[in-house]
């Protein structure tokens, strides 16, 4: 079907048939004319008997952003209190250690005071912020240290004058677990209450309006007009009368705490005893109605006449300079970054032309810079990698000459000893002296096996399939898990890094399997073609979440592992989900010859 007869089906009727775009966006000025006419009347009849419900409207809108807001700051608060909790670390005699990093993580929270942790007799353990004079009163009586212990939770306290601040703070909580899951002791974030003001001057305010919050007893927690004045202070109408204690939503008309009559909204913040409010003011309503009727037929007036005046001429000049941006967004998704859209038409499609332009601008030197940066990183990462091997081989060398040499001259000496011992001597003597050997080789095979895993000499020696053979078969009879390993010959030999690097990512995968997989078979293969090299390390253990793969903190040994696989060109992929095991494979080419 063409494009014209789809215009035909779909406009069956054409009035203007013969009309060209300037008398059709005529006609359609003079369409909309006696309806947008008739509709703006409709409006200014309705909004006299609207005004009140437009304002408790309002209010309740602004009141709900409110609530959001804190909503979702709370929300972060309370997902970062469990995260500086979980980094506590505690004593051989199991009292809670201060963390070091407890001011910086109180540097980069412009919204706390402080942070403090107290033990569970309420003493003062560490604190980002040293109190005056090094004093603290034991917080073993307070109602937000009592409630955090005793429900086990986060707990956000009423609002009180900070010790150190001086300022009007609220706390939010969280307990302290020891390994055993037991309370130990309590986190505490002070926050700042004077710092919600600009969150509240955000908001689209009306004029004369007001936002804040006040907790469940009428104290005022933020308010976005004076805040430092008001908060703390009590409105004078009991919460019962304003909110339902069951409702989320509460509307009354009453003077404020400025003496301003407003229609007020309130709305209960999620999970805490705060209440958002908002108050639009009602003696201004009657005169923004008429403010609004004049605004309504003047904004009508000149609508009609700039549609019609402006129609034709930017219609035009808008749409051509329109499509030549789009012919070029086009070929710079298609990779084409050397076009550059003209600068022509209305200022406006102007200054978009030249943002555009300059956008493409930035995006050629971000690509290029992220290129200078990455090579950068991969270079830093080979050099740490030859740095980490280079000691490595330092480590073993001196195990070797020192520690190797002493041990063997050690069995000698106990070997010259029994055959100078005499036939008569106690039998005692000779099981001391067994034992005294038995321990003396089971060292020098400690001292074997950390040699091999610094730096395996077959991997120097022989390459990377006979130094994988051997650590495989150490790694079965040192944990009693099964490996079936497969290998082809690389030849010719891989340069050394790369060696040293599949190599170590393999070591590091067999590790995770002992430590985290409870696996009872794995294997391990590596496949040599003319063009690559594929290791492939996979197990029958318990698995995990594939999408944590990549969440560094949580998996270290894996972002290791990917790591070494970057910094060798290597491409490394990580397979894994609960009860069906893990595969790790890494993929990388052969450098030219």
């Amino acid at each position: 079907m063409s494009a014209r007869s789809l215009v035909n089906r779909l406009l069956p009727f054409d009035p203007l048939p013969r009309a060209t775009i300037r008398s059709r966006l005529i006609a359609l000025v003079l369409a909309i004319a006696l309806p947008l006419l008739a509709f703006a009347g409709f409006l200014i009849h309705s909004n006299a008997a609207q005004s009140r419900r437009v304002a408790e409207f309002s209010a309740l809108a602004i009141a709900r952003d409110v609530a959001g807001a804190t909503d979702e700051f709370l929300d972060a608060s309370a997902k970062v209190l469990p995260r500086l909790a979980g980094r506590t670390r505690f004593t051989d005699k199991g009292h809670i250690e201060c963390d070091p990093l407890l001011p910086e993580f109180h540097a980069v929270l412009p919204r706390i005071v402080n942070i403090i942790v107290v033990d569970r007799e309420g003493t003062l353990v560490c604190s980002a912020i040293p109190f005056p004079g090094g004093r603290f009163e034991s917080a073993a009586n307070e109602p937000w240290f009592k409630a955090t212990l005793k429900e086990r939770r986060s707990f956000l306290s009423p609002p009180r004058i900070g010790k150190i601040s001086g300022k009007w703070i609220s706390s939010f909580t969280y307990p302290i677990f020891d390994t055993t899951g037991e309370p130990r002791g309590v986190m505490t974030l002070a926050i700042d209450l004077v710092k919600f003001e600009p969150v509240m001057r955000a908001l689209a305010l009306p004029p004369g309006a007001i936002a804040g919050i006040i907790d469940e007893h009428g104290t005022v927690v933020a308010r976005s007009i004076d805040a430092e004045k008001w908060i703390g202070g009590r409105i004078g109408v009991p919460m019962s009368q304003v909110i339902a204690p069951d409702a989320p939503t509460g509307q009354v008309q009453t003077a404020g705490l400025d003496g301003v009559e407003r229609f007020h909204a309130l709305v209960r913040i999620p999970q805490t005893s705060w209440i958002a409010y908002a108050g639009i003011p009602a003696g201004p309503l009657a005169q923004q109605e008429r403010q609004s009727r004049l605004a309504l037929y003047a904004a009508t007036v000149l609508v009609l006449l700039a549609a019609g005046a402006l129609a034709l001429a930017l219609g035009r000049r808008i749409t051509l300079p329109m499509r030549a941006m789009a012919d070029v967004a086009r070929a710079v998704a298609a990779g084409n970054t050397g076009r550059r859209a003209p600068v022509v038409g209305p200022i406006e499609i102007r200054e978009v032309a030249t943002e555009f332009n300059h956008m493409i601008e930035v995006r050629q030197q971000s690509e290029s810079h992220l290129r200078e940066l990455a090579t950068r990183l991969r270079t830093l990462s080979r050099r740490l990698i030859e740095v980490e091997e280079a000691e490595r081989r330092a480590i073993n060398r001196e195990l070797h000459d020192r520690i190797g040499q002493n041990l063997a001259v050690l069995n000698l000496n106990l070997e010259i000893v029994r055959g100078q011992l005499p036939a008569d001597v106690s039998a005692d003597v000779n099981t001391r002296l067994a034992d005294a050997r038995g321990l003396l080789e089971r060292t020098v095979a400690h001292v074997r096996d950390v040699m091999s895993d610094l730096r395996p000499a077959a991997l120097d020696e022989y390459g990377l399939d006979a130094a994988l053979g051997i650590y495989v078969e150490a790694f079965s009879a040192r944990t009693g898990v099964a490996v079936i390993y497969g290998a082809e010959p690389v030849a010719p030999r891989l340069p050394m890094m790369m060696e040293t690097a599949l190599f170590r990512i393999a070591q590091g995968a067999l590790v995770n399997v002992a430590k985290h997989a409870h696996a009872q078979h794995v294997e391990l293969t590596l496949v040599a073609t003319p063009d690559r090299v594929v290791l492939t390390v996979s197990d029958d253990g318990i698995g995990f979440a594939s999408e944590a793969a990549g969440e560094a903190h949580a998996h270290w040994g894996l972002a290791t592992m990917r790591e070494r696989a970057e910094a060798i060109g290597a491409v490394i992929r990580i397979e894994s989900a609960p009860h069906e095991g893990t595969r790790v494979t890494v993929d990388v080419p052969r450098p030219a010859l």
